[in-house]
């Protein structure tokens, strides 16, 4: 079906975008085999990436305001607004370990949600619905120790178009072509967001500056990483249940990708792991799980050897991460608790 007979002539466009996709060679990924040729790789590729990820937003003060603040078992959260453009301010949490005492400093961590229910209520503890609790995981770091702080991105959460659709892909897709039109990338957008929430993280008096992480599951490991590539101020990063190859979570599987988290023709020029090598030699842990049913062990299994190769090069394999633990799409955490103990910590 989708040949015409005796023509030779295809008409079926998905089998067109496969061929492609299937032929198609990224151009920069990573060869470098010693540091002094990974630091050139790296250069240029960052500036590749830089060009393809189109206009950031201007800075802009957080001008940061509580709302609410309450005390739960383990924390107390504050409830926050932030400016993040000069018209448009996102919500947010921030929780605060019980035990924090008064003129103390904490290591903190940016939580990146995902395309979960609530956005940023989910990893805050604040769904009612049934879910798993490693769903919490902004609420069990700080039970940790850790200062952490999550928004919504936008679209998501608080932030939600008011429109009906069957999923939040198609919310997501609408989101982005709504940007393009003016010129912007939905991603970049939601990226420079975060840029703000660090901003203001790093403005409380609880939180020490040189001890601070960024962590994020699924569409949230997609921000964790791009977070770890582009703010210098994060000193390690977590990628969760994301890692993967683009042939399989944008083309093979196209339920699994949108507009949220696209960046216009990066695949000519690499992979997932690709991007993900510039955050070197920064620590980094990669998990994924055995039996993901979003992102498989075996296309993960091709991104774990890009970036060890990667950050081989980089003179920082004692620096890299790579957890595969026995569960689906979800966190082992703590296998994460022991990496931010490691490079931030520890809380206590």
């Amino acid at each position: 079906m989708g040949m015409y007979r005796g023509w030779n002539r295809n008409i079926h466009v998905m089998k067109h975008i496969l061929k492609r996709a299937a032929e198609m060679k990224p151009s920069m990924r990573c060869k470098a085999r010693t540091l002094e040729e990974f630091g050139r790789w790296k250069t240029k590729f960052k500036a590749k990436l830089d060009e393809l990820m189109g206009p950031f937003p201007a800075r802009v003060p957080p001008n940061a305001r509580t709302i609410a603040r309450i005390q739960r078992e383990d924390d107390f959260v504050e409830k926050f607004i932030i400016d993040v453009e000069h018209d448009y301010s996102v919500p947010g949490y921030l929780l605060l370990p019980k035990d924090l005492k008064k003129g103390q400093k904490r290591p903190a961590i940016l939580v990146c949600h995902g395309h979960c229910t609530g956005a940023k209520d989910g990893p805050a503890g604040f769904v009612q619905e049934p879910h798993r609790e490693t769903d919490e995981y902004a609420r069990l770091m700080t039970k940790q120790g850790y200062i952490t702080a999550i928004i919504d991105s936008r679209g998501f959460g608080e932030t939600r178009l008011p429109i009906e659709t069957h999923d939040n892909e198609s919310r997501c897709n609408y989101l982005y072509l709504l940007y393009a039109m003016l010129g912007y990338q939905l991603h970049t957008l939601n990226l420079h967001d975060q840029f703000q929430t660090l901003d203001y993280l790093l403005s409380r008096d609880e939180v020490d500056d040189e001890r601070v992480g960024v962590l994020g599951r699924s569409y949230g490991g997609t921000k964790s990483q791009y977070v770890g590539v582009y703010d210098e101020r994060v000193k390690a990063v977590a990628i969760v249940c994301y890692l993967c190859t683009t042939l399989e979570y944008t083309f093979e599987d196209i339920n699994n990708n949108c507009g949220v988290q696209f960046v216009p023709g990066l695949y000519q020029y690499g992979d997932v792991a690709t991007v993900a090598g510039l955050i070197a030699p920064k620590p980094l842990l990669v998990q994924s799980g055995f039996a993901d049913e979003c992102f498989s062990i075996d296309s993960a299994a091709e991104a774990h050897a890009e970036i060890r190769s990667i950050y081989k090069a980089a003179e920082a394999g004692d620096r890299l991460t790579i957890d595969v633990f026995n569960g689906k799409h979800d966190f082992n955490l703590p296998t994460a608790y022991g990496f931010f103990d490691k490079w931030i910590g520890p809380a206590r």
